[in-house]
């Protein structure tokens, strides 16, 4: 649904009962636990600014082809 808003607690600051706002992390790995590919998504609060993980953890199990 268009519009809807997300509250919970932000993955950053840990405050509580806040908007969340989404942030993405597209990576170009096909897997199975995303379509088409890989992605890590961040819940955070608007006064948190995300950065990219430094480091990526798959499952080998979880991929449609080895790198």
């Amino acid at each position: 649904m268009s519009g809807d808003i997300e509250s919970g607690t932000c993955e950053l600051c840990n405050k509580e009962s806040v908007v969340l706002n989404r942030t993405y992390y597209h990576y170009d790995i096909k897997c199975k636990c995303h379509s088409p590919n890989h992605f890590i998504l961040v819940r955070h609060c608007d006064t948190c600014v995300p950065k990219e993980p430094e480091t990526l953890i798959l499952n080998t199990s979880d991929l449609k082809t080895i790198i």
